[in-house]
């Protein structure tokens, strides 16, 4: 009968401390969007996370790209992005000392394909973070970041990969006609100023 009375003292008491000790750090912003208009987006989007750290003492910040899981979790309208590895922050892992602050930029390498446009994914980028403080005691804890990605409706031709093998041919031969038309046309002028000059 004891035992059954201690155990929920024990997780109430955990879950106290535990919500006390993330309240002296701070993830901003909870949810990201990252809209591409025009174009794909390769390299650095500009957008970033801040995790300040409020301690007095030094906390150490990794992070991991997961599916929303489950499913029901996703934001209506929302759908997996078929490949995480489109997605990376840099820097890779930080130390932020006490009453600072740090921040992780987003990179993204989606493929310029017609397939991916108008595609409105979710993925979650959760943050691990190890307080070691400094009465020896080491405490973790996760932070999810809901980052939502569209990707543009229409993209210039120009602008994606060329998927026809046959297109430098035709760009050659179209050149080819062009050119033999403006030479024609050149010495037709010629020939007919060279005649008007005879008379």
């Amino acid at each position: 009968m004891k035992k059954t009375s201690v155990l929920p003292i024990l997780l109430l008491t955990s879950l106290f401390f535990s919500t006390l000790g993330n309240a002296t750090i701070a993830v901003d912003p909870l949810e990201l969007t990252i809209t591409m208009d025009k174009e794909f987006i390769l390299d650095n989007t500009s957008k970033k996370i801040t995790i300040t750290n409020n301690n007095d003492y030094s906390i150490n910040v990794t992070w991991y790209l997961e599916h929303p899981n489950p499913n029901s979790y996703l934001r209506p309208h929302r759908t997996f992005i078929p490949d995480l590895s489109w997605v990376d922050l840099e820097p890779k892992w930080l130390v932020i000392p006490p009453a600072s602050a740090g921040m992780f930029y987003i990179y993204l390498g989606i493929p310029k394909k017609e397939e991916l446009l108008d595609q409105h994914w979710e993925t979650w980028v959760t943050f691990q973070l190890d307080e070691h403080k400094t009465d020896g005691g080491v405490f973790e804890y996760e932070y999810a970041i809901r980052v939502y990605i569209d990707t543009p409706y229409k993209t210039a031709i120009n602008n994606l990969p060329n998927t026809n093998p046959n297109s430098n041919y035709y760009n050659i031969y179209y050149i080819f006609i062009a050119a033999t038309v403006i030479t024609l046309l050149i010495l037709g002028a010629l020939f007919y100023k060279k005649k008007v000059n005879k008379k």
